[in-house]
């Protein structure tokens, strides 16, 4: 950007508005500079809720110093004036406190009482007249002589060398004369009350209807700069009244004159209800009057007030109030969420981006006509809620939600969040009644609140969207409009000479096999002829990278891009292209994320894979979205009701392709429910097929049966989810083809505990049973070979009849044997995500026998490239 060189502005023109892009560019600019290597890690989404603050923080300051910039100056202008102003007041409460003191002193007869404490007095020093019955008198004679007598409710006030009477109060008007030629100083009629000054140029005159005029030569030689002080600060004390009285501005309007009636006060002090007149106003509205003499803030008297906004000015903050509420939860919520998790959303951006925008406006511009249909106190509570649930939810989002790791399903033990949820709740409390508050207590300070917190919020949203969706991993995660997908086709069918189905159950632990035989040892009857082993070992902890790795044999340690990975795995893949080439169907059913990148990484591998193009189903993509979003941004004790995982987005973007449909991996009850109503079919040619089922991971929706239900747990969904694989068995022994064939029971990791833990908190054994052709009687035996995923594809190819390298599962002796397991941490907030290398000699289930050799840093950016 071209530099511009700063210049002066003058108190009579506000600052361009350049100076808010100039600012505004500069704030994203400064937070997108490059950190060192070194500096303490920060994760993605934070990085984008910190360019939201730094963004929004100092566009809202280039706008208030705009706003502001004349009453700065001006404030700097008048510095002088005002502390001379201040040593006025104080001159004039010692004068004060002199006449108290001499009232004090005075008996009931009223006869002076003698007392060391000295009164006003006059050129002679002896003292002026005092107030005995709580009227005052004015005098100011040049020998002290009383020369004014205040009687029926009335002031008169003489003040001149001779003691000639100047001035006389009649028909409840007031004049008051102060000076030493007894020249007429000023004049007040219509109940307005003026004090006398003496000689000295201090206050004489006590106020008697709730209004203080003073008159002085010393205040008067301040009239320039207190009259542009009483224009900016609207300041109400009695020199700025006098002082505007005497100046000759005609192009500046005075101040409001202030009439009233005082009011007992705490303390014993004196304090004034008044009425503000503005001239040219009618109808003046009471109002509370300060320590200084000038008009209080809103107090509980503004609430009886008539709404003094203009329609602009309501129309403005109700704008600004409905449509910054709707940014939050309708507008950057939701395309936020979007940017940062392109790839695991089965849908693009410009797919939705006018049902979002539809729900932006709609919804602000209701909001905003809400609001502006109420006045006065209604308008500022409709603003002050909206407002603040507006910053909560902002809040919430970007720095007060707890570490909840990733939404894949697994159930979310809340009772453990009791305590965070208590605080959180308080949180949201004392921010939604901050705004009401402030409202009551001062209107102004209020109004610049509310701008200033959705200005933040507003600019900070807009700036980070632009930073998400400008990024390479964005682009890269969104999908095509034709899709390439794995279809259900075949799902049902197995081979009438020889079959090798692999059935893959999430989180498939050893232990839950231990849990269900230990509830019903019998449960495991139906598979004849398989062999458990209870030491079996994966690769990782995580889905991904542990089925791409198990099917092609190629490693991940998140040195490269994903797409990278990828397409380099599946170009070897060299046991399944060996069964392809040996006339083999090669079928796989699971999800893309967690298997390909794009069409041209499988190559023709794969019969199920197909092309068509998609079509969204938007009541599934806005009610994930809402889901999420709500999620994300409502408070811990309420997150329990939008509990989601990815799954909620299946069918939301369907291909059209009703004959040949996606497979929809997590949706167990209805691969159950197809099972159980068509059963299975047969095909000639030799058949592979690998079945990713949800099988233990959450969200746990069936019974031990297998049949649907609302809520269920973990161990119980295994027994169901192992229930259907019992019946696809059976139903292959009745086809006849159940003992030619390769059958594998197994998991991608054991259960995910402690995600978020520093290190791998113990022992993680996955489940594995398998069955080789030829063996199909008998009961399930046990082995405590050490296996690993490593045995996997051999097992494969020797299943086949094919040539292989390794040992299968069976081949592996039971004798000590080094294997290797990764397990990987998620970044989060306050650690980077980084992976740990374990070595495993001898028994897997002894945690001694577990090693860290190894650990490192991932970038997780790169799973999105």
């Amino acid at each position: 950007m071209r530099d511009r060189q700063c210049t002066t502005v003058s108190p009579a023109k506000r600052p361009s508005p350049r100076w808010l892009v100039v600012l505004g560019v500069g704030a994203s600019q400064l937070a997108l500079l490059p950190t060192p290597a070194h500096a303490a890690y920060i994760d993605p989404a934070t990085t984008s809720y910190i360019i939201q603050v730094v963004s929004g923080v100092l566009i809202t300051l280039s706008v208030a110093i705009s706003v502001f910039f004349r009453k700065l100056q001006l404030f700097a202008v008048t510095l002088g004036a005002r502390l001379q102003a201040a040593w006025i007041r104080l001159t004039k409460d010692q004068a004060a406190k002199r006449v108290r003191r001499q009232e004090a002193s005075t008996p009931r007869d009223g006869n002076p009482r003698e007392t060391a404490t000295p009164s006003p007095d006059n050129r002679h020093g002896e003292p002026t007249t005092a107030r005995t019955d709580g009227l005052p008198a004015s005098v100011a004679s040049h020998k002290g002589e009383l020369v004014g007598t205040r009687t029926d409710k009335q002031n008169t006030g003489v003040a001149s060398q001779s003691g000639e009477l100047t001035g006389r109060r009649t028909a409840g008007q007031d004049t008051g004369v102060a000076n030493q030629s007894g020249e007429l100083a000023s004049a007040r009629t219509a109940r307005q009350n003026t004090g006398v000054a003496s000689q000295t140029g201090e206050p004489s005159g006590a106020r008697t209807d709730g209004l203080y005029l003073k008159r002085s030569g010393r205040t008067a030689e301040l009239t320039p700069q207190l009259t542009q002080l009483s224009r900016v600060l609207n300041l109400n004390s009695p020199a700025l009244h006098s002082s505007w009285a005497s100046a000759n501005l005609p192009h500046l309007a005075p101040p409001p004159l202030l009439v009233g009636t005082p009011l007992a006060a705490p303390g014993g002090g004196a304090t004034h209800a008044r009425k503000v007149a503005w001239p040219g106003r009618s109808a003046p509205t009471s109002q509370p009057e300060d320590a200084w003499g000038g008009p209080a803030e809103a107090g509980p008297v503004r609430t009886a007030q008539k709404e003094t906004r203009t329609r602009s000015q309501r129309l403005a903050l109700a704008a600004l109030t409905g449509f910054g509420f709707a940014m939050v939860y309708l507008l950057f919520g939701p395309l936020d969420l979007m940017g940062l998790n392109a790839p695991d959303i089965p849908f693009a951006v410009g797919d939705v981006i006018w049902l979002v925008l539809a729900l932006f406006v709609g919804v602000g511009a209701a909001i905003t006509l809400i609001a502006y249909l109420t006045k006065r106190r209604a308008f500022d509570l409709v603003v002050s809620f909206v407002v603040g649930l507006a910053l909560a939810g902002w809040l919430q989002a970007n720095f007060l939600n707890p570490n909840l790791g990733q939404l894949m399903g697994d159930q979310i033990v809340w009772e453990a969040l009791t305590q965070e949820a208590l605080v959180n709740l308080i949180i949201w409390l004392v921010v939604i009644a901050v705004l009401p508050i402030l409202s009551a207590i001062s209107r102004r300070v209020w109004t610049a609140v509310v701008v200033v917190v959705m200005a933040v919020i507003l600019t900070g949203s807009v700036i980070a969207l632009a930073v998400t969706y400008s990024s390479p991993a964005f682009a890269s995660g969104q999908p095509a409009s034709e899709s390439s997908y794995l279809s259900a086709n075949g799902l049902y069918t197995v081979s009438a000479s020889r079959n090798e189905v692999v059935f893959l159950l999430d989180e498939f632990d050893s232990s839950y096999i231990d849990k269900i035989l230990a509830q019903d040892p019998a449960f495991f009857e139906p598979l004849t002829g398989f062999t458990r082993y209870t030491q079996n070992v994966t690769g990782y902890n995580k889905t991904f990278p542990s089925i791409a790795s198990m099917l092609t044999g190629e490693d991940y340690t998140y040195a490269t891009p994903v797409s990278q990975y990828y397409r380099d795995a599946w170009a070897g893949a060299s046991e399944l292209r060996a069964l392809k080439a040996a006339g083999w169907s090669l079928n796989l059913y699971s999800d893309k994320s967690v298997t390909y990148w794009n069409d041209t990484d499988f190559g023709g591998l794969f019969d199920n894979f197909a092309h068509a193009p998609r079509q969204l189903d938007a009541s599934i993509a806005l009610n994930g979205l809402s889901r999420l979003t709500a999620f994300t941004y409502s408070p811990v004790i309420a997150k329990p009701s939008f509990w989601l995982n990815s799954s909620i987005f299946n069918n939301s973007f369907t291909v059209r392709a009703q004959s040949d449909p996606p497979y929809q991996w997590g949706d167990d009850p209805q691969f159950v429910r197809d099972l159980r109503s068509g059963g299975l079919r047969t095909a000639p040619a030799p058949r592979f097929s690998f079945i990713h089922l949800q099988g233990s991971h959450g969200p746990w929706t069936l019974d031990e049966n297998g049949d649907e239900v609302l809520a269920s747990t973990r161990v119980t969904q295994t027994m169901g989810i192992l229930r259907a694989v019992f019946e696809y068995v059976d139903t292959m022994k009745q086809l006849g083809t159940y003992d030619n064939s390769t059958i594998i029971i197994m998991a991608d990791h054991g259960e995910h505990a402690l995600q978020d833990a520093v290190s791998l908190p113990g022992p993680n054994i996955a489940g594995l049973m398998v069955k080789m052709p030829g063996e199909s009687t008998g009961a399930m035996k046990t082995s405590d070979a050490p296996v690993s995923i490593a045995n996997f594809r051999p097992t494969l190819l020797a299943g086949a009849g094919l040539p292989y390298k390794g040992q299968t599962y069976a081949e592996v002796p039971a004798l000590p044997n080094v294997r290797k397991f990764t397990w990987i941490r998620w970044a989060s907030s306050t650690s980077p995500g980084y992976a740990q290398d374990y070595e495993i000699s001898g028994d897997a289930r002894e945690w001694g026998n577990w090693r860290l050799v190894n650990q490192y840093a991932i970038d997780q950016g790169l799973e999105r490239q």
